[in-house]
C-alpha cells in the first residue's frame, strides 16, 4: 500500500475514531456486510478509503480482488 499521507497514519486513523466515536462498530458492521456479500472471483472497492484501514483489516477472500480508490491532492 502507497502512503501519501506526510506523517503518521495512526495519527489519523486516532483521529477519526475521536471525531466519530462508533467508528469502530461501524467498521465491524461494514466487515460482516463485506464477508457475507463479496463473492469469488469479483472485486470490492472502497471508495474514499483514505488510509487503507478498512480493506487492511478485513477478511479477505482468495479469489477476491481488494481495491481502495481516495482523491490525493498535494504537491510532489
Amino acid at each position: 500500500m502507497t502512503n501519501f499521507f506526510n506523517g503518521p497514519v495512526p495519527e489519523f486513523d486516532d483521529h477519526i475514531r475521536k471525531s466519530i466515536p462508533p467508528v469502530d462498530a461501524l467498521y465491524d458492521l461494514c466487515h460482516g456486510l463485506t464477508a457475507a456479500l463479496s463473492q469469488e472471483r469479483t472485486s470490492v472497492v472502497d471508495l474514499g478509503c483514505s488510509t487503507g484501514r478498512f480493506l487492511r483489516d478485513i477478511p479477505k477472500r482468495r479469489s477476491t480482488t481488494y481495491v481502495g480508490v481516495d482523491l490525493w491532492i498535494g504537491s510532489g
